[in-house]
């Protein structure tokens, strides 16, 4: 018997966003194109939860299962899906891609709640952070995939089909 209360509340220490593909993914431009979708869901999940993060990382499994990670901080804590993907793009960018890719994630990892730190004399991200509150505010009204960039359109995908891997797993 224990007489302290029992707290059930949960405290999240990261939110990420993975995709598993069914067939080896070989072209840059899609795995790229796919990096920057799951940066604006891992963004979009942080603002819906009043968080930010301070550490952005990366997830690449190689189709021999060979899985690797990175990750990287950040000079101020965002919830700006942009910065997110800015700083997974340079994280992608680094690593030597040596066989076709399985499953691409992205993660947020040293959360917080919004505004946590000192304000900044000027907002950097503020523009960023209007156009990212109207796609939300969207997404809220008309669903998930109502609204989205064009370099995830079509053609734009990188590579030529339109197509994206399909999603067999979320982290």
């Amino acid at each position: 018997i224990d007489a302290r209360a029992v707290d059930t509340a949960k405290v999240e220490k990261s939110i990420g966003q993975g995709e598993t593909s069914h067939v080896d993914i070989e072209g840059a431009g899609l795995l790229r194109a796919e990096e920057r979708r799951l940066s604006d869901r891992v963004g979009a999940r942080l603002r819906s939860h009043g968080w930010e993060t301070s550490t952005i990382a990366i997830k690449l499994r190689y189709s021999d299962f060979t899985t690797i990670t990175r990750s990287r901080t950040l000079p101020e804590p965002t919830g700006v899906s942009q910065r997110i993907g800015d700083a997974a793009r340079e994280l992608f960018e680094s690593i030597d891609r040596i066989l076709p890719v399985r499953l691409v994630g992205v993660r947020a990892e040293k959360l917080r709640a919004v505004g946590g730190a000192a304000s900044a004399l000027w907002d950097d991200d503020g523009e960023w952070r209007r156009i990212e509150g109207a796609l939300d505010d969207a997404t809220a009204r008309f669903g998930v995939g109502a609204v989205t960039r064009a370099t995830l359109l079509g053609a734009h995908r990188g590579d030529g089909t339109g197509s994206r891997p399909s999603s067999g797993s979320r982290h």
